[in-house]
């Protein structure tokens, strides 16, 4: 476990004096840090175009059509099989 990570966990048996007070706060500094360097990953990111993820999106749409086409031709056939051996 990383200090970042560690940092996130709020022991439960710590009384309401100071200490209570300080994990807070570096809890606080914590989940600032996570943000602003999770702002900066994203700004790393290369998006797509608005052609590339149309492109992207019909092909996934049509590679599940084309999946369900061939899951459901293969549960017919299994079907007709089990009909045929069951009689």
């Amino acid at each position: 476990m990383t200090e970042g990570e560690k940092a996130f966990i709020i022991p439960m048996n710590l009384s309401w004096g100071k200490g209570w007070v300080k994990v807070l706060v570096r809890w606080f500094r914590s989940l600032k840090s996570y943000f602003i360097e999770a702002w900066g990953e994203l700004r790393k990111v290369t998006w797509p175009s608005r052609k590339e993820l149309w492109n992207s999106t019909i092909t996934v749409l049509v590679v599940i059509v084309l999946v369900g086409v061939f899951l459901g031709i293969v549960d017919l056939l299994l079907t007709f099989i089990m009909g045929l051996y069951l009689r």
